[in-house]
């Protein structure tokens, strides 16, 4: 017998007003729960139900929920008790625990990289720096928009100069503009060898790559072009708008959804690692060269 509920568990620590990102997400995956005529019994972050024996008991079981969506999570500390009980899951943002046997919903980052930088040269950019979390020096790869942008400047047979390349790591909102802030400022000191563009990892952290480049009276996208991975409500009001690289949110909710559901119904069929394309949205942060 089916209950026609679905569960959801995102990463830990998750808080919808902090990471608006998400919450959007989350928006869509609701609405395409109703759609389908079932119902989103609870969501919860990891930390929540990990720390809660009561509560995990109660409603991580099949009598409660036919499938589960996990996000951006690998379920530490409950994984083997949630896989031994739900049989359905997909998993959306990064592949779940041992990999294949689960279906997951992953964006393209590299993708990211690659049609930042791409629509970049078609402006005529050639100098163009990269901030996000890779390390300098070995220019070691953690994002794989990095590999993007690399890819993409092989493609135009420019080599990597690595004064172009800034690292920074995934943090808190304040400590991403400051992040942004202090890595456009080493980019700047650069002088005549600093960029004409910018692809940063980071939307959050472009509201200090804005005030960096304001401080010393240069013009986005005059002097500078800029565009970022991402886009939410948190940064709607930069001035000039943001161009970003992105993914559909509504396409992730309902993709997920929909394979989930599919997956309850057939238990059987083989798990799929779907990837969500990323596309340019032209505002007015970059200027033909």
């Amino acid at each position: 017998t089916f209950t026609n509920n679905i569960g959801c568990i995102i990463y830990k620590g998750f808080n919808k007003y902090s990471d608006p990102d998400y919450a959007e997400a989350m928006e869509s995956i609701d609405e395409e729960i109703l759609n389908q005529k079932y119902s989103l019994n609870f969501y919860y972050s990891s930390d929540d139900i990990a720390n809660n024996p009561l509560l995990f008991n109660k409603i991580v079981n099949s009598e409660n929920i036919d499938g589960l969506i996990v996000i951006s999570s690998q379920l530490e500390g409950i994984y083997r008790q949630v896989r031994e009980r739900i049989k359905s899951i997909i998993s959306i943002g990064e592949p779940f625990a041992d990999g294949d046997d689960v279906d997951c919903v992953l964006m393209d980052r590299e993708k990211a990289g690659l049609e930042a930088v791409r629509y970049l040269a078609t402006l005529g950019h050639r100098k163009i720096a990269f901030m996000g979390n890779t390390q300098k020096g070995e220019l070691k790869v953690r994002d794989q928009k990095f590999l993007g942008y690399k890819r993409a400047l092989e493609e135009l047979g420019i080599g990597i100069d690595e004064k172009l390349v800034e690292s920074f790591v995934d943090g808190p909102e304040e400590e991403m503009i400051k992040t942004g802030y202090n890595a456009m400022r080493k980019l700047l000191d650069l002088g005549n060898d600093r960029p004409t563009a910018v692809f940063s990892g980071d939307h959050i952290a472009c509201v200090g790559v804005y005030k960096a480049i304001r401080e010393i009276d240069l013009k986005i996208p005059e002097d500078i072009s800029i565009i970022a991975s991402g886009y939410d409500s948190r940064i709607k009001y930069l001035e000039p708008a943001l161009t970003t690289v992105n993914y559909s949110k509504k396409d992730m909710g309902s993709i997920a959804v929909k394979r989930l559901i599919e997956r309850i119904k057939n238990p059987n069929i083989e798990p799929i690692k779907i990837l969500l394309q990323y596309k340019v949205t032209e505002r007015k942060s970059c200027k033909q060269r």
